[in-house]
């Protein structure tokens, strides 16, 4: 009953798709019918297999939505299509009612012509395409889902994306982007996630067009939807960036970049989630974000501390996290809770804060009024000394996963399983050892001034007279005259 049934859904699609190159557009088949491969799915075949060796995987399902059944092919999961090149398939008239198609890691060096009407999404990553040809969709205007990624892409011709004004996801991350035309996707109007991360040389492309049109952003200049929800920047070189035209922005990842300060990066009001992660920043001063809910710094080599974050300036922030930044060891006091914010009653939607593999050695009481509100709390990798001054964290309910790396006595042992009594410090208190380092410190000034001001007098030049002493009588050096006709004198 099964395979009768599947047949006659066969049969419905084949007497609706006749596949042929006459039913093309004109501009589609160059010439011969050679150019048209027509042959993805074997609905022909008898025992009601929707696949077989030399055909791609096709999976026809019943849709109550559209009142016929629909079509999903794929043809990366075909054992038996694994090398389909634009030799053998340069256009292609879809079975009716196809909803999806998957042409992935296959050998493509364009993207062929695909004729569907309902085709929502399509899947030519992984191939080996160098550019998208002007109006290379126009005969799938429904495509709602586009995934071009870990492709050679370094040319988008003028109106490529012409008539998909039903796409919402573009994926060109993973190929060689160097330039992008004016109003590159303008025709994209429903468009919310655009990915364009992995494009190496977009950065300085980028860059160009913004200084070169320096009133303008990426958004009016490129012809971006202010609907755009996601952008993905990500490993593209970029050192500065405007966005102000996203107004329908809510998520930017721009990580692993050249960014060093985030003052350089000019964001919408809107925004709720940032990601910066991997760039070389020093500082992280940011205007305030009424609307961030999610701020992730992740592996940042130069972050020795986060100066100029302020909790109060990111009212709806919910989650921190700095993970894998080797350098960071130290909040200032005023970073998280404060007293003013105590006092003045505010509502605190911070929970999650993740200080995973970062260079913390210790953690200030002052802390005690954040920590105690989070949910989520990540401290393990740290090389965290387990003394008198972290005792306080033995009274948080959180488990935070945090082992001590000093003393040699607590080494790898985790906070939650060492008593508090557990937790010394060395007699000396920790005003006796400022007040030795700040006498240290005053001797090590006197004895550095000191050597400079001899080395200097030394170079000095004496003020000492040169003394003359006399020749005596007895001298060697005494001076000898002979006085004239001496002898004479002494004969007479």
């Amino acid at each position: 009953m099964r395979v009768v049934i599947w047949i006659q859904v066969c049969g419905i699609l084949l007497a609706t798709n006749c596949i042929s190159a006459d039913d093309l557009p004109e501009n589609v088949i160059e010439n011969t019918e050679e150019n048209f491969f027509s042959h993805l799915c074997d609905f022909d075949n008898s025992s009601g297999l929707i696949s077989s060796e030399n055909f791609c995987n096709c999976d026809v399902t019943p849709s109550p939505v559209i009142g016929r059944p629909t079509v999903v092919i794929d043809c990366h999961l075909s054992e038996g299509v694994t090398n389909l090149t634009n030799d053998i398939f340069k256009a292609e008239k879809l079975p009716i009612n196809t909803v999806t198609l998957i042409l992935s890691y296959q050998n493509f060096l364009e993207i062929p012509i695909f004729v569907g009407p309902l085709l929502e999404s399509l899947d030519m990553s992984n191939n080996r395409i160098a550019n998208i040809k002007t109006q290379n969709f126009v005969y799938v205007k429904s495509l709602q889902k586009l995934d071009l990624s870990y492709n050679n892409i370094s040319e988008i011709n003028f109106e490529a994306f012409d008539l998909l004004t039903f796409l919402f996801h573009l994926d060109l991350s993973n190929n060689n982007l160097k330039t992008l035309p004016e109003n590159t996707f303008t025709p994209l109007i429903a468009l919310e996630n655009l990915i364009l991360s992995s494009n190496a040389a977009l950065g300085q492309s980028l860059e160009n067009k913004i200084v070169n049109f320096a009133v303008t952003d990426i958004y009016r200049h490129f012809g971006v939807s202010p609907n755009v929800k996601l952008l993905d920047l990500e490993r593209c070189n970029i050192t500065s960036i405007t966005l102000l035209e996203g107004v329908g922005l809510l998520e930017l990842k721009i990580g692993f970049n050249l960014i060093t300060n985030l003052t350089n990066i000019i964001l919408p009001l809107n925004i709720q989630k940032l990601d910066v992660s991997g760039n070389p920043i020093r500082d992280v001063s940011l205007h305030i974000l009424k609307n961030l809910t999610e701020l992730v710094m992740e592996d940042l080599p130069y972050l020795g501390s986060i100066e100029g974050f302020r909790l109060n300036n990111f009212p709806n922030i919910e989650k921190l996290s700095l993970e894998g930044s080797k350098n960071f060891s130290t909040f200032p006091d005023d970073t998280f809770i404060t007293t003013e914010m105590l006092e003045n009653s505010t509502d605190f939607n911070f929970k999650k804060l993740n200080l995973r593999g970062c260079n913390i050695r210790t953690l200030d009481s002052s802390l005690l009024e954040t920590f105690e509100r989070l949910d989520e709390l990540h401290l393990d990798g740290n090389p965290i000394n387990c003394d008198c001054n972290i005792k306080w964290m033995k009274n948080l309910e959180l488990k935070t996963n945090l082992r001590c790396k000093k003393p040699s006595s607590l080494q790898d042992k985790l906070l939650d399983d060492i008593h508090e009594d557990d937790l010394k410090c060395s007699r000396m208190t920790t005003f006796m050892r400022k007040v030795l380092n700040s006498i240290i410190l005053i001797v090590l000034l006197i004895g550095c001034s000191l050597a400079i001001w001899c080395f200097f007098r030394q170079l000095k030049p004496s003020s000492r007279r040169t003394k003359f002493q006399k020749i005596g009588p007895d001298s060697p050096y005494q001076r000898v005259t002979i006085e004239p006709h001496r002898a004479e004198y002494s004969l007479y």
